[in-house]
């Protein structure tokens, strides 16, 4: 897939850093992406290209602040480490992705695996909730809603971030309550928009200690980091986020295990929900 640079990664007089998307990062664009840059080699090298820093083996140890290096193309790497040692992030193109293995040491650099693609942010929010093959049941509930369908879709200035659950959360919901989402609009819409903030980007990065955002309907959604899992609660209800930081041209999207503000279940069957209890 890099064939032009095959030359320069097999050289051992010329030392570099390479970051390189895992299968998970493939799997977090929606499928259309997914395909465009298995058939188009073009595309891919373009990209892959700028996940390359020349001339420099850069390791995350003992990082503190930022650093900044320049990719082939001449373009920004920015690295970012906490205090705390858990995490490094690496930005390109808009992009914070996290270093979940780092410093494959080669005789002429260093690998680093990566969880997203750099550079590569050209889907809208709905493009990739509607072709995500986790979040079909909560694609078919937004396209109920031309105006919220219709926001996802808008690759205007102002960020937006939300939150949806994935297809295995929403199978487990009593027919009843599905029953209550098809006789009452109304209320799924608000469950929706329960889920959604505006003006903000809120990625893994930024979420270090706890704290608060506004949805769109004016409640507030808690999130907070724990043990390395990113959790989120509206109303009474918490949810884990299973896969973080879907970047799109218009903001994040967040995948969760469970519908957030309204609850969906009575005791016993919220309670039988945890091998602990039951």
């Amino acid at each position: 897939m890099l064939k032009p640079y095959r030359s320069m990664l097999r050289n051992p007089k010329r030392t570099m850093t390479v970051f390189v998307p895992t299968d998970e990062a493939l799997s977090r664009l929606p499928l259309k992406q997914q395909s465009m840059l298995k058939n188009n080699w073009t595309l891919l090298t373009e990209i892959l290209s700028r996940h390359i820093i020349p001339d420099v083996e850069w390791s995350p140890e003992n990082l503190r602040g930022e650093r900044v290096h320049y990719n082939l193309k001449n373009s920004t790497i920015r690295a970012l480490g906490f205090k705390n040692g858990e995490d490094t992030y690496v930005e390109g193109g808009a992009t914070w992705v996290k270093i979940v293995q780092s410093d494959v040491g080669c005789i002429n650099g260093v690998i680093h695996l990566i969880t997203n693609f750099m550079f590569y942010k050209n889907f809208t929010l709905w493009e990739a909730i509607r072709d995500m093959p986790k979040l079909s049941h909560a694609a078919g509930y937004i396209s109920r809603y031309p105006e919220i369908r219709s926001l996802l879709s808008r690759a205007g200035s102002t960020p937006l971030t939300i939150f949806l659950p994935n297809d295995d959360s929403l199978s487990t919901i009593p027919s009843r309550t599905k029953q209550k989402f098809a006789l009452n609009q109304t209320f799924l819409n608000q469950a929706l928009q329960g889920h959604l903030a505006i003006g903000q980007e809120i990625s893994s990065v930024n979420i270090t200690n706890s704290f608060e955002v506004v949805t769109q309907l004016g409640e507030i959604l808690k999130l907070w980091k724990s043990n390395g899992a990113i959790y989120v609660k509206g109303g009474h209800i918490t949810a884990r986020v299973i896969v973080s930081d879907i970047w799109c041209v218009n903001g994040l999207l967040h995948i969760i295990d469970n519908l957030l503000y309204l609850p969906t279940r009575n005791i016993y069957e919220e309670i039988s929900r945890f091998d602990d209890l039951r």
